[in-house]
């Protein structure tokens, strides 16, 4: 088993459901995806309509060593880590990126800490 700093787009109420639960869920396929290396890549996968942003959360996961892990490049991702697993993955949740509209582009806010983060998501 190894626990590893890894970074992951999903949308605010997928991260509130990490904050509440712990667990980060596989998709249909068996599959969680991450980027090894940096938030910036993810925000793709953490569009949220409702809030109006992009998310990246920075997660501490807990890996068994039952799972497949496979390095890989997806599009936008170069360093991307495919997490192939039919169990939740043990996760907590470090640092929320925040990229949403702003008046010459896009802002970018980061936040540090499990309640700063549950409390920005659930305003």
């Amino acid at each position: 088993m190894q626990t590893r700093q890894l970074y992951h787009g999903t949308n605010g109420d997928n991260i509130l459901s990490i904050l509440a639960l712990g667990k980060l869920y596989p998709n249909a396929q068996h599959e969680v995806f991450f980027s090894s290396d940096t938030w910036q890549t993810v925000f793709m996968h953490g569009a949220d309509q409702k809030r109006k942003a992009a998310f990246a959360i920075k997660v501490e996961v807990t890996l068994p060593d039952q799972i497949v892990l496979v390095h890989t490049s997806t599009p936008g991702i170069p360093a991307t880590l495919l997490v192939q697993t039919i169990q939740p993955l043990a996760a907590k949740v470090l640092e929320l990126y925040v990229r949403k509209p702003g008046e010459d582009g896009f802002v970018i806010e980061q936040i540090r800490g499990e309640l700063p983060i549950r409390n920005y998501l659930q305003r």
